[in-house]
């Protein structure tokens, strides 16, 4: 995801890929972080909600480096996916 996330619209990103679990993203939720671990060099994340989208509780706040992010899925690969495959 470091590479270029201009292209992706924010408000369409519906799943993100940190390791190997994909965390589905509450809508509205995500949003651009530092981490200031060191002041000289802060290093850009991402923080959102996760959950069932069902409950408003049971929600998990994560925050990740933006070098952790794998992959992301967004509204316009849902609308491309065909069943079946």
């Amino acid at each position: 995801m470091s590479e270029d996330t201009t292209s992706i619209e924010m408000d369409k990103i519906t799943e993100i890929l940190i390791g190997e679990v994909w965390h589905s993203v509450s809508p509205e939720s995500l949003q651009m972080v530092q981490f200031d671990l060191d002041p000289k060099h802060p290093v850009p994340g991402i923080g959102f909600q996760t959950g069932p989208t069902t409950s408003r509780r049971n929600k998990e706040a994560i925050y990740a480096p933006l070098t952790s992010v794998s992959a992301v899925k967004t509204l316009d690969d849902a609308r491309t996916q065909q069943p079946g495959r």
